[in-house]
């Protein structure tokens, strides 16, 4: 964070980019993750943030894949079986995200 500091012009800005705390996953965390949404990393990464002096504002965006075969293949391959199952059983082809931009002025 001090290299980062070190290079930034005053006044200009240092932004990070992640999905939101609890939403590894997007809007199936809790299928993938089990009943809770966040991680004790998700803690570790705002907090941390925080200390730090960064501010946030979250966003939200849709992956759409067009068909559940897509869905599967694709968002299921990387989220493993329950995430394919649950896609199936809904027949579910877009996944909702909620994104989050850190952002801190120097």
């Amino acid at each position: 964070m001090q290299e980062a500091e070190r290079i930034t012009k005053p006044g200009g800005y240092i932004v990070l980019v992640a999905t939101a705390p609890g939403w590894h996953g997007g809007e199936l965390a809790p299928v993938i993750l089990g009943k809770t949404r966040k991680t004790d990393s998700d803690d570790m990464i705002e907090g941390t943030l925080v200390r730090l002096g960064f501010d946030h504002k979250d966003y939200y965006y849709t992956s759409d894949f067009g068909t559940v075969n897509k869905a599967v293949r694709t968002y299921g391959f990387i989220f493993g079986h329950r995430a394919q199952q649950y896609l199936r059983d809904h027949q579910q082809t877009t996944i909702k995200w909620k994104g989050r931009t850190y952002y801190k002025v120097v």
